[in-house]
């Protein structure tokens, strides 16, 4: 036998009925009603309770009402008995008499009344219901009713809601938990039982008062592995179900509600659909509002709509129900019409679930692949994976297309093993089979879907971009035959072939939008705005971005969405609205760990680590680039290595920690790859060797290697300007002008700053090239005080976080405390020297040189070398 265990928060809760006229508690049978009032009641015994533990005998509202008197009249000891003379026989009255008399009832009530109802649903007659109705409208103050129900009530509460008159506690309130599961085990004497087991219990009774005791009694019998067959079949839950939910029901009523066990969700749509009876309706509606099991649920594939499901222990026991009442071929029947009719609601998941129990494989087949293209189209490539999972290799292996389809989701989800898996299962299978007809039918589809996997696994390795597109030609799908474009275009983007790259990745924009494929249109956007980024054209790969994102701003949930709003980061961040671009990056952050790109989920990592470490967050920024260096574990990506490196090698040059950068140098072993690489014969452009190459450049300007910094960031511009990736050359260049105007040719630089912003203007100096030439701005404050550069007031004000007014460091008033070696000893700190490296430079102990740098921090206020250097970008 169990004891009741207490639940302080619903009594604490139910304590809230004191300041309403009506309390209403509405759950299932066995949720734990009875219980709360009967410890509320004993938790309260001064207060003045009238209960009525109503019964089947009080459907008869004349003996529900004398029931009510006979309560009432043992608190009001002066009440006059004739005045209720109504009640004394089962002669229909009107209900506005009936209620007058109960109010006179209640009137001569002195005291605070509570008038507690259990089992409300009892009472059901209009009669009643009428009458409690406008009594309840009408309570006095010192009234308080108290009402426990499997049912809503059959009047409406929506005056009491509005007026905040009502406390209502639900089903959901009287849920049992982890910690009151444990006690209620305890209670009755049960064996210890291991976390699993507590939360596999709730997961199987959701928590229903009734379905846990079963559940513990069942573990303590039988030890935990009784949950393992612990179902609505069980004799105690038959029993149980049988008499709650089934007894007394009408036979069309509880036929409906057996033929519904075919659904995993529905609505009153869908059982008028699939159970074919005008009276579906009605009778759903019923159970809604009865409550009986019936649980409403989280819309399905961001639906709009609502759906319900039953209670897991009450849909097991229909569905044997279901099963003994019904033959297999009207099972099917009904599976074939719910998959027809989840089509019409575009809810696919549903639509495989039915179709696959409809028993008829063509017709299971056909929806699939109908299913397969509607979700390629939109992106929701993991519904692909799902569905097709749940078929064999070999069955999936003999349908070409979703065979295409299963491959093309796994590339596109970044899962490229599982892609390879089955790349070398096809390839074996044609190998071993006799027939010249297997062996040749899917040659060039799996030739393409191969090199599509090696395009986007492995950066440089070379593919001829037009032995790829004629293969994808042979592909079945009309969409994944467009999408091979996309595929080239992005391939002819990586070897820095812009030209061709804008060229193939519009042709295939125009293709997909005519397919109504906004999903794969959104790669060939990203590819175009990329394009026009590095081919100088900044401003209009940021208009190009923004008037797409308008379009689908809206629309968060579409896979389309997160390749757009991947491009709206880059916006941001070049246009230096760096909190818009931070609030962008956190919410794609949950949304791009299976992306289709690598490029898209790069661009999150990167741009978000950038962005911290702007606003100072150095540890979390680090923490995100180590993140994506193990996601980029699963491809050999030197283009993105090459990012990842750049990064924090930028960041270290910022900070001044040379220690730092020559830990980032081993582990990427930059040394190696600097000496191995022919940097003055290289001709052709790679983003990768580029991005190493500006890492590198980084680290020689912290070793004050001036000039191989100046020659490696030459020929890095030099490959770049050729190869007409001018973003990426500019970059190059103004790093070059930073060396050299560190390297004290500050006239040669600023010169040099000159040239570059004649040729290309002021605009195309964006966010991206102050922080990826760091020290930019000096070299802008400079030339303008030289009257060499004149900037607009307004860019400056845009920008005025990268445009500090700077003079050198050697004439600011605010350093006159130095002395001359210690101005010295500060110029090469502020460099990026390491205090070895500033002792080489002056030929002088290391041990004098941290004596100097003591006495520096001291006359500047400051107490390390990161402040010591942020002072001198700030001073004036």
């Amino acid at each position: 036998m169990f004891n009741p265990i207490t639940r302080s928060h619903l009594l604490k809760k139910l304590d809230g009925c004191r300041k309403v006229p009506l309390t209403i508690i509405l759950a299932p049978a066995g949720s734990g009603k009875t219980t709360l009032l009967n410890q509320w009641q004993d938790a309260n015994e001064t207060l003045n309770v009238a209960r009525l533990d109503l019964e089947i005998r009080d459907k008869a509202p004349m003996a529900f009402f004398r029931r009510f008197v006979d309560e009432v009249k043992k608190h009001s000891p002066m009440l006059d008995i004739s005045t209720f003379n109504v009640f004394s026989n089962d002669l229909s009255c009107p209900a506005s008499m009936l209620c007058d008399a109960l109010m006179l009832a209640l009137d001569s009530v002195d005291d605070e009344l509570f008038i507690v109802l259990d089992d409300f649903q009892c009472a059901d007659s209009p009669l009643v219901q009428q009458v409690m109705a406008s009594l309840i409208n009408q309570l006095p103050s010192n009234i308080h009713l108290v009402l426990a129900s499997r049912n809503y009530p059959g009047f409406s509460l929506s005056r009491l809601k509005l007026s905040d008159a009502l406390l209502q506690i639900e089903g959901e309130d009287l849920r049992i938990n982890d910690q009151q599961l444990n006690l209620l085990n305890e209670s009755h004497g049960g064996k210890t039982l291991s976390k699993p087991c507590l939360t596999r219990i709730l997961e199987l009774t959701e928590g229903w008062a009734v379905g846990v005791r079963i559940a513990l009694l069942a573990c303590k019998h039988s030890g935990e592995s009784a949950l393992d067959s612990f179902t609505g079949t069980l004799p105690e839950l038959v029993d149980y179900f049988g008499y709650v939910v089934l007894n007394g029901l009408p036979a069309s009523v509880r036929s409906l509600l057996v033929q519904s066990a075919v659904f995993e969700y529905f609505d009153v749509d869908l059982w008028e659909a699939v159970l074919g009876s005008n009276a579906s309706g009605p009778v759903m509606n019923k159970l809604l509002a009865q409550g009986v099991f019936i649980v409403r649920t989280e819309p399905c594939n961001q639906s709009s709509r609502e759906f319900y499901r039953y209670h897991g222990l009450l849909h097991d026991f229909l569905a044997v129900r279901l099963a003994s009442e019904q033959t297999v071929t009207d099972i099917q029947k009904l599976h074939r019409k719910a998959a027809d009719a989840w089509l019409v609601k575009n809810q696919m998941t549903q639509v495989i679930y039915h179709a696959s129990r409809a028993g008829d494989n063509d017709f299971y087949l056909a929806l699939l692949k109908d299913v397969c293209r509607s979700c390629l189209a939109k992106g929701r490539l993991s519904e692909v994976i799902h569905f097709l999972s749940e078929m064999s290799d070999e069955a999936l292996s003999s349908e070409q297309e979703l065979f295409e389809a299963m491959v093309f989701a796994l590339i596109f989800s970044r899962r490229f093993n599982q892609a390879q898996y089955y790349l070398d299962y096809w390839q074996n299978l044609r190998a071993g089979n006799k027939s010249n007809h297997a062996k040749n039918r899917f040659s060039a589809v799996l030739e393409f879907l191969s090199l599509s996997l090696n395009v986007f696994l492995n950066d440089e390795d070379y593919v001829s971009a037009d032995r790829l597109g004629q293969i994808a030609r042979s592909t079945t799908q009309k969409d994944v035959r467009a999408f091979s474009l996309v595929i080239v275009a992005y391939y002819q983007l990586q070897r820095g072939r812009l030209e061709d790259a804008l060229n193939t990745a519009t042709k295939a924009k125009v293709i997909l939008s005519h397919l109504g494929v906004p999903y794969l249109a959104s790669y060939a956007d990203l590819i175009i705005a990329l394009c026009d980024r590095y081919m100088g054209r900044g401003m209009m790969a940021v208009n190009y971005i923004s008037a797409l994102y308008q379009g689908i701003e809206a629309q968060t949930e579409q896979p389309s969405w997160v390749n757009i709003a991947t491009g709206m980061i880059v916006v941001y961040y070049e246009r230096n609205q760096l909190d818009a671009s931070q609030a962008m990056c956190e919410r794609l952050l949950p949304k791009v760990n299976y992306a289709c790109a690598t490029e898209v989920v790069a661009t999150v990592y990167l741009s978000l680590a950038r962005l911290l470490f702007i606003k100072g967050d150095v540890q979390k920024s680090v923490r995100l680039l180590d993140r994506l260096d193990r996601i980029l574990i699963l491809g050999k990506y030197p283009r993105f290595k090459g990012q990842v490196a750049q990064e924090l090698m930028r960041q270290a040059l910022v900070q001044g920690s040379l220690d730092g950068a020559e830990r980032i140098a081993e582990s990427y072993d930059l040394h190696n790859f600097y000496q191995q690489t022919a940097w003055s014969e290289v001709q052709d452009y790679s983003e990768g060797r580029e991005r190493f190459g500006l890492a590198i450049s980084y680290l020689f300007q912290l070793q004050g290697k001036h000039t191989q910094a100046n020659a490696l960031l030459n020929d890095i511009h030099r490959v770049a300007d050729t190869q007409q990736v001018k973003a990426r050359a500019l970059i190059a260049e103004c790093n070059r002008i930073v060396v050299l105007y560190k390297n004290n040719a500050k006239e040669v630089a600023v010169n040099l700053l000159k040239r570059q912003l004649d040729l290309l203007g002021l605009e195309v100096f964006s966010r991206c090239i102050f922080d990826e030439a760091p020290g930019l701005g000096e070299v802008f404050a400079c030339a303008e005080r030289l009257n060499i550069v004149h900037l607009p007031g307004f860019y400056k004000e845009y920008f005025n976080d990268v445009f500090p007014s700077q003079v050198e460091v050697n004439n600011d008033i605010s350093l006159s405390l130095l002395t001359k070696k210690e101005r010295e000893i500060y110029e090469l700190l502020v460099a990026g020297l390491s205090n070895s490296k500033i002792s080489d430079q002056l030929s002088i102990a290391l041990s004098t040189t941290k004596w100097h740098l003591k006495n520096i921090y001291a006359k500047l206020g400051v107490d390390n070398r990161t402040s010591a250097i942020v002072i001198a970008r700030k001073v004036v």
